[in-house]
């Protein structure tokens, strides 16, 4: 296995691709084993190397030679390379959540611990303003809310997922805070406009 030219777009593939990974071209195009003999040059590829060779300051590197062998640790992309990208990305687009991933489990910790501290909270302000019980009801639609974005965000970003647990303690409780605040503020300026 080893590296070649393409000889339409000159960009060096494994040659055990079936077509051309920069232009397309099929294998007896990019290998040069079209009409033509082997022993043909192309012209575009004759001119290529005449403008090179006319330039002085032109890295002797850019000039293609045919008979050199490529070792394949240079080996770009093979086609089964591309193909498990490609499925690797679908993959994560479609991923779905699960909560009992291991790398989550900081994150549930702390979604109980914020769901408790603003529950204590609820109560405290219940107990300012007089009331006998707390409604859990703004604690429960906060933590939703907070769930459903910190989970979003766990399926989204790898840096998160895969970051360490001070920075998912970290991220958890800013959305967690962010989400208190915008669902005050909004029920702040509903109850202003309604009432």
């Amino acid at each position: 296995m080893g590296l070649v030219h393409c000889q339409e777009c000159k960009r060096e593939i494994s040659d055990r691709c079936e077509e051309c990974v920069g232009c397309g071209a099929p294998k007896n195009i990019y290998l040069g084993n079209s009409s033509a003999s082997q022993n043909e040059k192309s012209p575009a590829l004759e001119s290529e190397k005449e403008s090179m060779s006319e330039d002085p300051e032109a890295p002797e590197s850019n000039v293609i030679d045919s008979n050199r062998s490529v070792p394949e640790s240079k080996l770009l992309v093979d086609q089964s390379d591309i193909e498990l990208k490609e499925d690797y990305q679908a993959s994560v687009e479609n991923a779905k959540f699960d909560k009992n991933d291991p790398k989550y489990r900081a994150i549930k910790y702390t979604n109980v611990l914020m769901f408790v501290l603003l529950y204590i909270l609820e109560i405290g302000q219940a107990t300012i303003d007089g009331r006998s019980t707390a409604s859990p009801i703004p604690v429960f639609i906060t933590y939703w809310i907070a769930r459903a974005i910190i989970r979003h965000y766990f399926n989204e970003r790898t840096k998160f997922r895969n970051g360490s647990v001070v920075l998912k303690v970290a991220i958890s409780i800013a959305i967690w805070i962010t989400s208190f605040v915008v669902k005050f503020l909004v029920a702040f300026i509903l109850l202003n406009v309604f009432l």
